[in-house]
């Protein structure tokens, strides 16, 4: 890194200490310590950001940059978050060339007073866009207006507000109906795509989250340990054949189908609402999931319009929808919590795969008050059947509009793909697929939905694009707080890694450069590696001559000391081994290719693992 630029960072370091000293409030009220560390270090980095994004622009963009920088941390938060919101949607959904700047500023000034200094770093680009948009301007905006859309607190009690939103969610399929003759074409082309549906074979796992029958982050060992069942699960099970062949211990207690509600962190202004699911649920969960996944990569239709492991073709269709509004994107509101039980019943019923999903879910779930409350949806965020039903529920919706709009497209056309609730669809069918949605009774998001010809910006799965080109902004990480990297946070040592790297890929120098000198804050024997993979600090012309270094005559080559992230575990306990030699057996089922030498050996923890910072000699190569 160059003299001139470690000088321009210690001049912006300066202005970093100036803000940090600033108490900033969240609806009148002063937010923590730390979330005001970290919500000021935010502010810092989006200036930085603006000062390499307008480097060319005109002299005096450094002190409105700083001036703006100094007043937006004298605003509420959340009155910052809505505005960037207000302002992203206005000029994604922007179509009239004949507005002007004072107009523009017109429009939001009621609800925003400050929208003049909020806008005075970008407001050539602004007025560049009213008259003429372009990808170049739009990208500056967007920019703008993204960085800090992830950023969230942690001191701030929002839990209320997203249940009351959760609540009301289920509330609404509660007193949902449906059109019956919809749901009948619906359960065609589900009996249709999942007649040679086969699942002879079941293989479940543990996954790596929490689960509702252990308080605390568990092991694999605790997740064995609660392995419960009831009636309905045996029954289901009864048919591959011995039941207690499926997991080494089972509990004498019998299954409580309750999942636990929490809130997770989203943004400033929302959290997420996600569910703990009973182990023994998840774990059949998975096994379920193995053999949807199977089947929709081996479906002649299903594997070209849903790509489960894969949003590419997602992003690609965005980009042409961007260049020719051939394509429009479609984004839904709470789209996981609004698959309702007796959506997924009506449209799964004589197929093979209903009774897996009947005998692998929730029917009520524990919120943080204690309340048990009665599911009707089909399965919460949580669920690892919830993101593969969600699919194949909005891929019949589309199916079903193309089957009945007469239009056959050449072989190479793909009409729609599906991921998730992202929606990507020929334009001429987009509005009757919105049309069948609201019938089924889900919300769409307008603000990131975008159907018009006459718009050139398309979004789907995180990926933008204007006018075919991509312009999606870097944000700040939702992981991003006031922990910085050491040894007592090694978690946070790989975080800032890619936050650097993805930095520079987008020529964000001084950012950039933040995040590596906290990185070179670490002590000597501690530091990372400078190299081109992703688990390095990307580098042109690295050199890591920071590091220790020694010539090994055995290797014949330069060797440096430098931090690596290593999984330790607790020694697993003898009485147990009947448990690890399951889950080895367990795992090696799922392994494809043969097994031929040490290489493909592979072990089995029951502990959970720890991160640990160490140092190792490496190559320098």
């Amino acid at each position: 890194m160059s003299k001139s630029l470690n000088q321009e960072l210690r001049s912006w370091k300066d202005l970093e200490s100036q803000i940090g000293g600033m108490r900033t409030t969240r609806n009148g009220v002063p937010l923590s310590k730390r979330d005001n560390c970290t919500y000021c270090t935010g502010v810092f980095l989006q200036a930085c950001v603006l000062r390499d994004l307008l480097s060319s622009s005109s002299p005096d963009r450094s002190s409105r940059i700083i001036r703006w920088c100094k007043t937006i941390v004298t605003f509420d938060v959340l009155q910052v978050s809505d505005c960037f919101k207000k302002i992203l949607s206005f000029m994604r959904n922007y179509e009239s060339l004949d507005l002007s700047y004072s107009a523009f500023k017109q429009h939001f000034k009621s609800d925003f007073p400050f929208i003049g200094d909020f806008l005075s770093p970008i407001k050539e680009e602004v007025e560049d866009y009213l008259s003429s948009p372009s990808a170049t301007t739009f990208t500056i905006i967007n920019q703008f207006c993204s960085f800090l859309s992830r950023i969230s607190l942690q001191d701030i009690d929002l839990d209320v507000e997203s249940l009351q939103r959760y609540l009301a969610t289920e509330k609404r399929l509660a007193d949902s109906t449906y059109p019956e003759p919809t749901l009948r074409v619906l359960n065609r082309i589900m009996r249709e795509w999942f007649s040679t549906y086969h699942d002879e074979v079941l293989v479940p796992s543990h996954g790596n989250g929490s689960v509702a029958d252990v308080p605390r982050r568990p092991s694999i060992l605790d997740k064995y340990l609660v392995m419960k069942r009831d009636t309905r699960l045996d029954y289901w099970l009864s048919s591959y054949g011995d039941i207690s062949s499926f997991s080494p211990r089972w509990s004498d207690e019998r299954l409580q189908r309750t999942c636990r509600v929490q809130c997770v962190a989203k943004s400033i202004s929302t959290k997420r609402v996600i569910s703990m699911e009973p182990t023994v649920l998840q774990y059949f969960q998975h096994a379920v999931f193995r053999n949807i996944d199977h089947h929709i990569s081996e479906h002649p239709v299903l594997k070209k319009r849903i790509h489960i492991h894969n949003s590419s073709y997602n992003y690609d269709l965005a980009r042409i929808g961007s260049t020719d509004q051939s394509y429009a994107t479609i984004d839904l509101s709470d789209a996981s919590d609004s698959v309702s039980w007796s959506l997924v019943k009506a449209l799964f019923t004589k197929t093979p795969l209903l009774r897996a999903l009947y005998c692998t879910r929730s029917d009520k779930a524990l919120l943080p008050d204690e309340e048990v409350i009665v599911l009707h949806k089909f399965a919460p965020m949580g669920s690892a059947l919830c993101f593969p039903i969600e699919c194949l529920v909005f891929a019949a919706i589309c199916e079903y509009v193309l089957r009945f709009s007469g239009i056959h497209y050449p072989q190479g056309i793909i009409p729609y793909v599906v991921y998730g609730d992202d929606i990507v669809i020929r334009t001429e069918l987009a509005d009757h697929v919105i049309e069948i949605l609201h019938d089924l009774n889900f919300v769409v998001n307008q603000e990131k939905t975008f159907t018009k010809r006459t718009l050139a910006f398309r979004e789907s799965c995180g990926g933008e694009f204007f006018s075919g080109i991509n312009v999606t902004p870097v944000r700040l990480s939702r992981k991003f707080s006031d922990l910085r990297p050491c040894t007592m946070h090694p978690e946070m040592v790989p975080h800032y890694i890619k936050m650097a790297n993805n930095l520079l890929d987008y020529k964000f120098r001084i950012a950039r450069l933040w995040f590596v000198r906290n990185l070179l804050s670490l002590p000597v024997s501690l530091l990372p590696e400078f190299g081109e993979n992703e688990s390095q600090i990307n580098s042109p012309g690295y050199s890591n001559y920071r590091h220790i270094h020694k010539y090994s005559r055995n290797w014949q080559c330069d060797l440096i000391l430098c931090g690596n992230i290593s999984v330790t575990y607790k020694p697993d306990s003898l009485d147990d081994e009947d448990i690890r030699y399951f889950e080895w057996l367990r795992a090696s089922s799922l392994r494809t290719g043969d097994h031929l030498g040490p290489v493909d050996l592979f072990d089995i923890h029951l502990s959970r693992p720890r991160l640990k910072l160490k140092s190792r000699f490496v190559s320098n190569s």
